[in-house]
């Protein structure tokens, strides 16, 4: 079925254009349906890409713990002097000591004490 649609000639040469040039279809319907389905294809792809993002951002929320610049150089630093491979290795060694360990020092809980006090508690 056809039917005729009236359009501005300026309009009318942009869809013939398209149409020999980035298209290349034959008519000006085919050159229409053509870019219905770019638009369609388009917005799939813009709502793939949101819902990637908004699927990292959770992974993110989930999994990763910001130290801030200055930590992080401190823990490589720390990382770097006993030997470990990753941070993570620096992770695990500290929470296996603070899981197993039957003492803490007297200077860890000063410094849990001024922690506290920075926090305001």
């Amino acid at each position: 079925m056809s039917t005729l649609i009236r359009v501005e000639l300026e309009a009318k040469e942009q869809l013939e254009g398209l149409r020999d040039g980035e298209l290349r279809v034959k008519t000006h319907s085919d050159a229409l349906v053509r870019l219905m389905f770019d638009r369609k294809m388009d917005r799939k792809k813009i709502e793939d890409l949101q819902e990637k993002a908004r699927q990292e951002k959770e992974r993110h929320e989930a999994e990763d713990v910001n130290l801030g610049e200055k930590r992080k150089f401190v823990f490589s630093e720390l990382q770097a002097a006993l030997n470990l491979r990753t941070l993570p290795d620096l992770l695990d060694l500290l929470l296996e000591h603070y899981h197993n360990s039957p003492q803490l020092d007297k200077a860890t809980f000063q410094y849990y004490g001024e922690l506290m006090q920075r926090a305001g508690r």
